[in-house]
C-alpha cells in the first residue's frame, strides 16, 4: 500500500478495520471514521485537512454508501479521493470478505492453502521454483 508509505491517510470505517490493516503490516496513518467522538461533519473536517486520502471502507452495501458519501463531501472540500485500492481489493476477493477487518485472516488462509499446494507439488517433484 504505497499510498500509506507516501503519508496519504487511509480512511476505514471502524477501529477493527484499522487493526486488521495493522495486522497486515500497514504502518501509515489510518483514520477510523466511525470511531470518532463527535459529529460526521467533525470527522469530515479533520479528514479534509489532507490533500489526498484513500478510502477503504467495507465491501458491503453500507461500505459502498459510506465511500460514496465521504467521496462527495471530501471532493467538495478539495480533497483528492483515491478509491482504486478499494476497487482492486474488492475485485480480488469477490464475495469472500465483506469487511476490511477480515482481510488479514483471508490472506493468511489463502497463503496457508498456497503453502499446502506447493508442498503437494514438491512431494511429486513438481514444486514451484523461482
Amino acid at each position: 500500500m504505497e499510498e500509506a508509505a507516501r503519508g496519504i491517510p487511509i480512511i476505514v470505517e471502524g477501529l477493527k478495520d484499522a487493526e486488521g490493516l495493522r495486522r497486515l503490516g500497514l504502518r501509515g496513518k489510518i483514520i477510523p471514521a466511525k470511531m470518532r467522538l463527535g459529529s460526521y461533519l467533525e470527522v469530515v473536517e479533520e479528514i479534509s485537512n489532507h490533500k489526498e486520502v484513500v478510502i477503504l471502507t467495507d465491501f458491503d452495501r453500507r461500505g459502498e454508501e459510506m465511500a460514496s458519501i465521504l467521496t462527495e463531501d471530501l471532493e467538495g472540500r478539495g480533497v483528492k479521493v483515491n478509491l482504486s485500492l478499494r476497487w482492486r481489493i474488492a475485485s480480488l476477493i469477490g464475495k469472500d470478505v465483506k469487511d476490511v477487518e477480515g482481510l488479514a485472516s483471508y490472506i493468511a488462509r489463502h497463503l496457508h492453502d498456497c503453502d499446502r499446494m506447493n508442498g503437494a507439488f514438491e512431494e511429486k517433484g513438481e514444486g514451484i521454483h523461482l
